[in-house]
């Protein structure tokens, strides 16, 4: 069971660094959409006319609405891809095949539960994407595998990929089947409790709610990304938002916005986890390497916090060597933020326009008119770097051993094929 479920995770883990070209094409669109110089904005309007922006939203909103999709059918290839014995799985229930049977799954379920959508972008699609992927490779292994859901016996010279469908459609069926009569019992199920509320109502009556809410907040949100959820759904999706419309106590002095920018400006400095930290450690531990080069390729988009590439990429995703720091760095910058805030090191100004792809340093002078909001950001880059450098010489470690073994390995492959051949050879006479 437990070799299972670590092939569980690494399907998933590969699938979702399958869908990076998807998430290039969102990057690019974001930064292009986004770009934070008013110049850039007005030309744009001038050259290209008001309506310019609509094409990259239907890009970026496209591109969400399929990720839970093709997050179903990748996960699902990739689980019989990986199974023991390739070849034996391969011809049982080829991963075309089980890919499609995920893909009618993924359609039957969402479109079975209430309040859950297979055009939509959210946490429950993303997760049920990945949980819909397993399970239909699990089912069409085990029923691919059954005689009498094999009911054609078709000639041996028959075209593969008709024989591989009609062979399969009975298994299919069946997945389908099950697959629809457990959304039934679950949409006939009594909704859980709904456990972000209570949250919200406990830290509300908190002396300490701020404090309170600005963890919770950070900490959720790193423990879906860290998952491959995207955390930022849940975190505006939840109680309706209610976990950003509570206000800072009247000693913060500042708006019911404050919290939010604290979030997106001061929080996640490069991206979610505050990876701009992350990138700066990479280069200081490393000078060649996979981490190395996954870092190059995501200086551009961490700029304006976006590090998706990052987080798939490197990846951060079911990484072990990454799990503490990134949950719990964000949660420690947070609270320094909020402590800032409280005792009047910086004011955060309601006037103040700025979005949230608005590069560090950037932002801080921006949204406190002062250098100390450049100096607080400048303070929690480089708490970020110093505490992921341990983590990062740990995991360049693990990788130069890795290279280290297989380089042994390959050569005493070659010192063996050698020593055998020599063996045989018998010279002429």
């Amino acid at each position: 069971m437990k070799a299972r479920l670590l092939l569980w995770m690494i399907a998933t883990r590969n699938s979702f660094v399958a869908l990076l070209p998807l998430t290039f094409l969102r990057v690019i669109a974001e930064l292009i959409l986004n770009f934070p110089w008013l110049y850039y904005q007005q030309s744009m309007d001038h050259w290209l006319g008001a309506d310019w922006r609509e094409p990259l939203r239907q890009i970026i909103d496209n591109s969400f609405t399929l990720f839970g999709l093709l997050l179903a059918a990748i996960v699902s290839s990739q689980l019989v891809f990986r199974m023991p014995g390739l070849t034996k799985h391969r011809e049982i229930a080829p991963p075309l095949m089980v890919a499609i049977s995920a893909v009618i799954n993924f359609l039957i379920i969402t479109v079975s539960l209430p309040n859950i959508s297979p055009v939509e972008f959210s946490a429950e699609v993303i997760l049920i994407g990945i949980v819909v992927g397993l399970l239909s490779a699990e089912l069409m292994l085990w029923a691919a595998r059954k005689p009498y859901l094999d009911l054609l016996n078709l000639p041996v010279d028959t075209d593969t990929t008709f024989y591989q469908a009609m062979r399969l459609s009975p298994s299919i069926i069946l997945s389908g089947m099950i697959f629809f009569i457990t959304a039934l019992i679950l949409a006939s199920t009594p909704d859980f409790p709904d456990f972000t509320q209570l949250i919200i109502d406990w830290a509300h009556n908190n002396e300490y709610g701020t404090w309170i809410l600005g963890s919770f907040v950070t900490l959720m949100n790193q423990l879906f990304w860290f998952v491959g959820l995207h955390g930022s759904i849940f975190i505006y999706g939840a109680a309706d938002g209610a976990l950003f419309l509570a206000n800072l106590d009247a000693g913060f002095n500042a708006s019911s916005l404050a919290f939010r920018v604290l979030f997106n400006n001061f929080v996640h400095l490069g991206g979610s986890g505050a990876t701009l930290g992350l990138l700066i450690a990479i280069f200081i531990v490393t000078r060649r390497g996979a981490q190395n080069k996954i870092a190059k390729i995501s200086i551009v988009p961490s700029l304006f916090n976006i590090n998706d590439i990052l987080i798939y990429g490197l990846p951060i995703v079911f990484n072990p060597f990454y799990l503490i720091p990134f949950v719990l760095i964000p949660v420690l910058l947070m609270l320094i933020s909020l402590a800032a805030l409280q005792f009047g090191l910086i004011t955060i100004y309601d006037s103040a326009i700025v979005g949230w792809t608005t590069p560090p340093l950037l932002s801080g002078w921006l949204l406190t008119e002062s250098w100390r909001g450049v100096a607080l950001q400048v303070l929690l880059i480089a708490i970020s770097t110093l505490s992921y450098l341990p983590f990062v010489k740990k995991a360049e470690k693990h990788r130069q051993q890795q290279s280290l073994d297989a380089f042994t390995q390959a050569s005493d492959t070659i010192i063996k094929v050698g020593n055998t051949r020599q063996k045989n050879y018998y010279p002429p006479g």
